[in-house]
């Protein structure tokens, strides 16, 4: 959102990317192992939810590669993945709080 204020999303979106990549295959392993731990009736469709968000994660990697960061990538990557983040925490993650 900065990045998109201040005008330098398109030189900043490779690096974010290539962040963002790494930190969600991460942080996905470690709270499927927790969810599955506490044996959480929410971890099938977390999962779920995960493998959707890195193919789509890995389909903007293949469009950035293959054509840039065009304005539309930009956009696309800033609105979808913020409305992601909000709505899968809310309905999903939120629920690992009644499996402790």
């Amino acid at each position: 959102g900065e990045a998109l204020e201040k005008g330098t999303a398109k030189e900043q979106l490779e690096p974010m990317i290539g962040f963002l990549k790494e930190y969600v295959r991460e942080h996905f392993t470690r709270e499927e192992g927790i969810m599955r731990l506490a044996k959480c009736p929410s971890s099938g469709q977390n999962c779920t939810a995960h493998r959707a968000l890195l193919q789509k994660l890995d389909g903007w990697v293949d469009r950035l590669k293959a054509g840039g960061a065009t304005t539309s990538l930009v956009i696309e990557i800033y609105r979808e993945s913020s409305a992601w983040i909000q709505q899968h925490i809310v309905s999903v993650d939120c629920k690992l709080r009644e499996c402790a």
